[in-house]
C-alpha cells in the first residue's frame, strides 16, 4: 500500500488540484469521482507512530480522487480513532493510496427524477449502515460485529460432553431406583454386623456371612459409584449394559467402585464394590443379574393443555445387581464372579479414542479448522470452511 498523504482538497463540490488518473485504471472505470467498494479488509496510514493505522472492513464505500502509479488508487478515508484510554475520540480524514485488486465499482442508480442518486457530496463515502449481507444487522460507530454463520452446529445440544454427562445422568437416576426398590422388596438397608462381618487381609477387604442366608435373601446393587467411560480397575468396576446404546461415540461406560470399597468413618463405602471377585466360577457363591426400567414421564409445558409424554425405558440403561441363588452358610467369604467383559470393553474404548486422536491430529491440519476443536467433537464437525464462513465487520 502507498504512503498516506493529501493530494487534495474540496471546497463545496468543486475539486481543487491536479486529479490525475492513470489511463490504464482510467480505462477499467476507475476514472475520478468512481464510486467504489472495498472487497477486502485493507490497513490505512494515517502517521509516523506504530499506532498510526486503522483497519478499513470490507465493504466500505468511498471514491476516487486519483492514483498513485498504475496499481493504487487515491481515496478518502474517514474513521474515528480513541485514545489509549478510550476516553477521547478524533475523528479523522486522510486520503491514501491503496491498491486497486481492494476495489470494486459501485454502480449508480437513477432517482425518481432522473438523476443520478449519490450517498454522499462528491468525494464523501457513505457509510455502512449495517453487516454486508445481513441488513438487518445494524452497526453503530466504532463497534465490532461478527456474524457467525455456523453456529446451528455448536449448540449444546451436540456437545458430546454434555450427551455424556446426560447418559451418567440416566445412570445415576437408575441406581436410585433401583436401590430404592431392593430396599422395599428385600429390606437390604436392615444389613448389620449381625449379617456380615467385614476384614482387611493384608490391605484387602472381604466380607463374610455372620448367619444363614436363604436364596435369595442378598440383594446388592452399586452405591455412589463413579461413572466413567474412560479407565476403570477391573476387579472393582462393573460394565452397564446396553450404555453403548445411548454413549454418542459408542463405548461403553463401567461404574467404577475404587472410591466404595473400604469401610471408613471418612468415606462411606458399598457392600457390592466390596465383595471380592473371582474368575473362578466354582469360588462364586453370588450371581450378577440386572434390573431394568420402564415407565412414563409427563411434561407439563407452561403454554400447553396436554402435557409432553415419553417412555423412558429407551433413555434408561439396565442396572446391575449381584444376588445369592442358592443358600449360603455362616462363616463364608461372599464372592462374585469378575465381569470378564470388562477388558474388552476397555480395548474397545480404546480403539475409539485412538482413532478419535488421529481424527483430530488430521482435522487439526486442514486450514480452516477452528482452533477450538475438541477431541470429542470432531466427529459431527464437518470439512468445510467453519472459519471461513463468518463475517467480521470493523466500522469506524
Amino acid at each position: 500500500m502507498g504512503l498516506g498523504y493529501l493530494v487534495a482538497s474540496f471546497d463545496g463540490s468543486k475539486f481543487i488540484g491536479d486529479p490525475k488518473i492513470n489511463d490504464s485504471l482510467a480505462s477499467l472505470g476507475f476514472h475520478f469521482g468512481a464510486k467504489v467498494e472495498l472487497k477486502s479488509r485493507v490497513t490505512v496510514i494515517y502517521g509516523s507512530g506504530p499506532a498510526d493505522r486503522h483497519d478499513v472492513p470490507k465493504g466500505y464505500v468511498t471514491f476516487v480522487e486519483g492514483s498513485e502509479g498504475a496499481d493504487k488508487l487515491i481515496c478518502k478515508w474517514k474513521f474515528t480513532t480513541y485514545d489509549t484510554s478510550e476516553s477521547n475520540k478524533e475523528e479523522k480524514e486522510i486520503r491514501y493510496a491503496v491498491a486497486v485488486k481492494h476495489f470494486k465499482l459501485v454502480k449508480e442508480s437513477a432517482t425518481d427524477d432522473g438523476a443520478k442518486s449519490t450517498d454522499a457530496d462528491a468525494g464523501m463515502e457513505t457509510h455502512p449502515a449495517h453487516v454486508p449481507g445481513y441488513p438487518l444487522i445494524k452497526v453503530k460507530e466504532g463497534e465490532e460485529v461478527k456474524v457467525e454463520k455456523n453456529w446451528p452446529d455448536f449448540v449444546a445440544s451436540k456437545d458430546n460432553d454434555l450427551k455424556v454427562s446426560n447418559l451418567k445422568s440416566s445412570i445415576g437416576f437408575g441406581l436410585l431406583h433401583t436401590a430404592n426398590a431392593l430396599e422395599n422388596t428385600y429390606k437390604t438397608s436392615r444389613f448389620t454386623g449381625k449379617d456380615f462381618t467385614l476384614v482387611s487381609r493384608d490391605g484387602t477387604w472381604e466380607v463374610w456371612t455372620a448367619r444363614d442366608f436363604d436364596k435369595l435373601e442378598i440383594h446388592l446393587t452399586a452405591e455412589g459409584p463413579t461413572v466413567m467411560d474412560v479407565y476403570w480397575r477391573q476387579t472393582r468396576s462393573v460394565l452397564v449394559p446396553e450404555s453403548t446404546q445411548l454413549h454418542p461415540l459408542k463405548k461403553h461406560v463401567a461404574l467404577d467402585g475404587r472410591l466404595r470399597t473400604a469401610p471408613s468413618p471418612t468415606k462411606f463405602f458399598s457392600l457390592f464394590f466390596t465383595i471380592r471377585r473371582s474368575k473362578d466360577p466354582k469360588e462364586c457363591n453370588l450371581v450378577t443379574g440386572v434390573a431394568t426400567l420402564s415407565g412414563s414421564v409427563k411434561v407439563n409445558l407452561p403454554n400447553t393443555k396436554t402435557p409432553y409424554t415419553f417412555d423412558v425405558k429407551e433413555e434408561l440403561c439396565p442396572i446391575p445387581l449381584i444376588f445369592n441363588n442358592a443358600p449360603i452358610k455362616a462363616g463364608s467369604q461372599l464372592i462374585v464372579l469378575e465381569d470378564d467383559e470388562l477388558n474388552k470393553a476397555d480395548l474397545a474404548n480404546k480403539k475409539i479414542d485412538e482413532k478419535l486422536a488421529k481424527e483430530k491430529v488430521a482435522y487439526s491440519l486442514q486450514d480452516d479448522a477452528p482452533a477450538f476443536a475438541d477431541l470429542r467433537q470432531t466427529h459431527f464437525l464437518s470439512s468445510k470452511a467453519h472459519s471461513n464462513n463468518h463475517v467480521t465487520q470493523i466500522p469506524f
